[in-house]
């Protein structure tokens, strides 16, 4: 049973990162399409559709994680897309083509690799553990500060992991 802090921790830490990702994508559209094309996947025909689709998808799974009477279905989304992702970046590693831009960040290169597959499942078990059920019990009122400090420095610590990463990989390239 997760404590109801640890729960809204990481929905809020959840549905900022699909926040981010989808307003990244919304941002720079075309980038993005060719990121999924990059992965050849799915069909050429799917390219635009998909990659103006996914954002919003995205930003639906944001908004039900904050929302109590969608949060096992927004969870439950979010768990399978980071799965599929995962998949679809460690299908390419397995074919021998890491040096596809992830698609995380659209503009900013950050190639495909295990840890970013590893990031994504970490990132699935969250969300599968939204899931699981909260402890009942009424809130005090120092609650919502432990939420927002625990989300704050769940955020911190992946968007530093993240940075340090896109750092290494853009000191080895450029984006037009």
């Amino acid at each position: 049973m997760l404590d109801p802090v640890l729960y809204w921790a990481i929905a809020l830490c959840l549905a900022l990162l699909w926040s981010s990702s989808a307003w990244d994508k919304l941002q720079a559209p075309v980038h993005f399409s060719a990121s999924l094309a990059a992965y050849k996947l799915i069909p050429a025909s799917l390219h635009g559709p998909v990659s103006r689709c996914l954002p919003w998808f995205e930003i639906a799974i944001a908004t039900g994680l904050l929302v109590p009477a969608c949060q096992r279905l927004a969870a439950s989304a979010g768990a399978l897309l980071l799965l599929l992702y995962a998949a679809a970046m460690g299908l390419n590693l397995l074919r021998g083509r890491a040096d596809i831009d992830c698609g995380c960040n659209p503009g900013h290169y950050q190639r495909i690799s295990w840890l970013l597959v590893a990031r994504n499942l970490l990132l699935c078990t969250l969300s599968l553990g939204l899931l699981l059920p909260s402890v009942d019990r009424v809130p005090e009122w120092g609650d919502a500060a432990l939420v927002l400090l625990a989300s704050g420095f769940g955020c911190t610590v992946y968007l530093f992991t993240m940075s340090v990463m896109l750092e290494r990989d853009s000191s080895h390239h450029t984006v037009d």
